[in-house]
């Protein structure tokens, strides 16, 4: 007899134990995000020059990455890479901004 993680298993010989392997979560349930930059980028043909930033969501079970272009290092710049990331890839049970929760944070204001 087996049950889910965490919990006390029951063995066929009579034996307790304690059942502690890792679960698996879906992919980006725990996520760290991190920004990189300016880039440089060239909007139309050449004309125009601007800065752009780079978003990194890193799953932590994984190690996946997924990137998103922050137009600022602003609040609604972060915001928007964050729903555009969500979108996809679906709301994150826990996040972390180089291993300080922040999603306490969001959640505040």
């Amino acid at each position: 007899m087996s049950s889910a993680e965490g919990k006390t298993v029951h063995t066929d010989n009579g034996a307790t134990t304690n059942n502690t392997t890792k679960t698996i979560t879906e992919a980006f349930a725990r996520t760290s995000v991190d920004f990189g930059g300016p880039f440089v980028t060239v909007q139309g043909r050449g004309k125009r020059r601007e800065k752009r930033y780079l978003c990194l969501f890193t799953c932590l079970a994984t190690r996946a990455v997924h990137l998103e272009i922050a137009f600022g290092l602003d609040t609604d710049s972060f915001l928007n890479a964050f729903y555009r990331m969500v979108s996809r890839r679906g709301l994150p049970e826990e996040m972390y901004r180089i291993m300080v929760p922040i999603l306490k944070v969001l959640t505040e204001n």
